[in-house]
């Protein structure tokens, strides 16, 4: 993998590839879109790409991913909620949390829930089940895109002046970079599967009851 390529990639297409990863990660698909942001930052520190335009269009993407997991969990309810739950390998421990919260804090959690980990995925078809009206979802999610857009771009930003740094550590650590991904990525499923057994197979009729 070649940094300088990635790179070249990122700076021609860099609107387009935040704004679908952040997408995709709010619509569900198990992407970090985290690290799409931080990285956008990191290059606009550079003088390569617009932190505003970024912004608007990660916020952009972000709402849109929503827009798509409300209706997701307000046309097909619990039946979609709990396949989705089977599929990402989701816990009844991680349900009930969600479930959990959203009854602490109501509607803001469509703003609060995406900061913390493990339930950003089922806030906001949580929320669509729930029936909260399109409207108010709608200025919630705004709020809640912008902000933690703007967070972890900001986040990158700060970085962007060690860019010298990151370039010579990827040249020369391509392949430790590789195994900690490996690594990361087996202990995610590990971790996933022991609170599947440990705590069961997410429900969320019986969250919800």
């Amino acid at each position: 993998m070649d940094f300088h390529w990635l790179l070249s990639v990122f700076i021609q297409e860099g609107y387009l590839l935040v704004f679908f990863a952040v997408f995709l990660d709010n619509a569900g698909v198990p992407l970090p879109g985290e690290l799409a942001l931080l990285a956008f930052g990191f290059l606009a520190r550079t003088g390569h790409l617009h932190v505003g335009w970024g912004l608007a269009a990660a916020s952009l993407g972000a709402m849109a991913g929503d827009n798509a997991s409300y209706w997701v969990g307000r046309l097909g309810g619990v039946r979609i909620l709990q396949t989705y739950c089977r599929i990402t390998l989701g816990s009844g421990q991680c349900v009930e949390k969600a479930v959990a919260f959203y009854h602490r804090f109501g509607r803001l959690t469509v703003i609060l829930g995406r900061f913390v980990l493990g339930l950003r995925a089922f806030v906001v078809p949580l929320a669509g089940s729930t029936r909260i009206p399109y409207g108010q979802f709608l200025l919630f999610d705004a709020i809640g895109a912008l902000l933690w857009s703007a967070i972890f771009i900001v986040t990158g930003y700060a970085l962007g002046n060690q860019a010298e740094l990151v370039s010579q550590w990827f040249r020369g650590g391509e392949g430790a970079l590789g195994l900690v991904a490996a690594i990361t990525f087996i202990a995610y499923l590990a971790v996933k599967r022991w609170k599947r057994r440990r705590y069961g197979t997410a429900l969320l009729e019986r969250s919800r009851a």
